[in-house]
């Protein structure tokens, strides 16, 4: 589990005010980002990685860099 990719999806949902419920998170990322609910639950539950392509909707919509989000830079 890359827990910095986690900590910064959550910090970038802090930053953009969405509550911190996880069915707020999880719809936020599903409508916002098109990430299938079937992966985000168990990715902000902590149990898994997100794919790498759900990852870059990610990085996309919150305009920051890959490296950043994933804990590499």
């Amino acid at each position: 589990m890359n827990f910095a990719l986690l900590e910064n999806v959550q910090a970038l949902l802090d930053y953009n005010q969405v509550p911190k419920s996880l069915d707020a998170r999880t719809k936020y990322l599903a409508d916002e980002c098109g990430v299938p609910t079937k992966s985000i639950t168990p990715f902000l539950l902590g149990e898994q990685n997100l794919p790498n392509g759900e990852v870059r909707k990610i990085a996309d919509k919150f305009e920051v860099d890959l490296k950043w989000l994933v804990g590499k830079s």
